[in-house]
């Protein structure tokens, strides 16, 4: 016999999920020989532009709100918090790591309190409403600033904790103090390390790079010092032998390694894998450090504190140096050869560009080319140095090659080999240059280290 539907009956069913009245319908349908009840979601309610502690009840529990708690976790035990929020410390993390920062020290924002955007983006989903709640609404209302700022467009401030008497609160038994705690065991890992977080006699720290954080997800409540782009970049802890076995000559500031490790804590220490941690621990231990732990690799960890990347993010790495940042331009006395040298946030050389001038018509008969002129850069190819002077590449090419192996050098080398060659036709006997074990350039370079001296001279900070 042929089947066919029959609808008998259409009514709406109240679910109450964490606090949160989720409606579906359930249709009973009667075919020939049985009954069969199915559910059907309806879309979610629209979130008004304003909601608060007295009406933030009725909208958790959704999947396309974020719900962050803004307080600190000694706060969060001591008060309680809102069943479904999740801790994004201001003071304890955001402050604390330099994402955020009040640059006046009041709760008024300012486009240059944020530090780093990246990492600000990857901890609010901006595809989602964003529910900030903290102890009175005034953090709250201080990111949420910040957020805008960003052209994030769903936002909503829903208040402080103080004023809540919905039925999610989970309650703080008012004594919670986080220098009382269990006792740290021996071994603490990626398995149960969430027991052992937020403690104020505790210093976590991920010796991962930046970009590693923001690309493969931290766990919230760590600090970064960067193994590769700190301690090796800045000469602090340096791996003589390349490999990850400590030796104690790798140690080469033992002072910079106490000023960064609270020897009064115990440690723990997290990387890729643990490789790292490891042999930083391996070091503070043999500076009389007593309470370091390697926790492990981030890879393995599967608890609840991991704030995910976006699989793609990348971060240039400042170059570290004693220069002021900024941009500046250097010339030779004759004013011929000329030099711009970008100085980076780190105090490094980020940027080197060498030019000078050339003239083909003496305009006055003194045997000086003195009109018609440009410069070497902008001639490009059409220099002709490779025709006119024997050389293997044209000027241009050289002397970008010659900025590069500055850059690399971080100023110049004074172990390059110099030599002083009149065969050139295009330098006088007296100009110095650069032989091919310098990047493969070979031409004058006198007027180009005064002009790279002048800027320099303009980058030093005065005594």
């Amino acid at each position: 016999m042929k089947k066919f539907l029959i609808v008998i009956a259409l009514f709406a069913l109240t679910l109450t999920l964490a606090g949160c009245e989720k409606i579906v319908e359930v249709e009973v349908i009667e075919y020939v020989d049985r009954e069969v009840e199915v559910e059907v979601p309806m879309t979610w309610p629209d979130i008004p532009t304003t909601v608060d502690m007295a009406t933030v009840d009725d909208y958790l529990g959704r999947p396309d709100v974020q719900y962050v708690d803004l307080r600190d976790f000694d706060d969060k035990m001591n008060s309680g918090y809102i069943a479904g929020f999740e801790m994004i410390p201001f003071f304890m993390f955001l402050e604390d790591t330099n994402l955020l920062v009040r640059t006046d020290g009041n709760f008024t924002f300012a486009a240059e309190d944020i530090i780093s955007q990246g990492a600000l983006r990857a901890l609010f989903d901006e595809d989602k409403t964003i529910f900030l709640m903290c102890g009175s609404g005034t953090r709250a209302g201080y990111v949420k600033d910040a957020l805008d700022s960003l052209g994030y467009t769903d936002v909503i401030n829903v208040g402080g904790l103080g004023s809540y008497t919905g039925d999610n609160l989970v309650a703080g038994d008012g004594t919670f103090n986080l220098e009382v705690q269990l006792p740290i065991p021996a071994v603490v890992d990626m398995t149960n390390i969430d027991m052992y977080l937020g403690r104020n006699d505790v210093q976590y720290v991920d010796l991962r790079n930046f970009d590693d954080k923001m690309n493969s997800g931290y766990i919230a409540g760590f600090e970064m010092i960067p193994f590769f782009d700190y301690l090796e970049n800045t000469g602090i802890l340096v791996r003589t032998d390349g490999n990850f076995t400590f030796a104690a000559e790798d140690i080469i500031s033992q002072g910079a390694l106490r000023a960064l490790f609270d020897e009064d804590k115990t440690i723990f220490l997290m990387c890729g894998s643990g490789t790292r941690a490891g042999y930083v621990m391996a070091a503070l231990e043999s500076l009389g450090f007593t309470d370091v732990i390697n926790v492990g690799g981030i890879g393995v960890y599967t608890g609840a504190n991991l704030v995910a990347g976006d699989g793609e993010y990348l971060n240039e790495v400042s170059i570290l140096g004693d220069y002021t940042p900024g941009t500046y331009f250097g010339f030779d006395p004759a004013g011929l050869y000329t030099a711009t040298v970008i100085i980076g946030q780190g105090g490094g050389i980020t940027s080197v560009f060498f030019d000078a001038v050339t003239c083909s018509t003496d305009s006055n008969d003194d045997g000086t080319n003195d009109s018609d002129c440009t410069t070497k850069q902008i001639l490009g190819d059409a220099y002709n140095m490779v025709t006119y002077g024997g050389a293997n590449q044209e000027w241009y090419k050289q002397a970008n090659e010659l900025a590069a192996a500055i850059v690399a050098a971080q100023g110049w080398d004074v172990d390059w080999d110099m030599q002083v060659d009149g065969n050139h036709e295009k330098f006088v006997v007296t100009d110095a240059e650069v032989i091919d074990d310098v990047a493969g350039v070979t031409i004058g370079v006198e007027g180009f280290l005064t002009a790279l001296e002048d800027c320099l001279d303009q980058a030093t900070p005065a005594s």
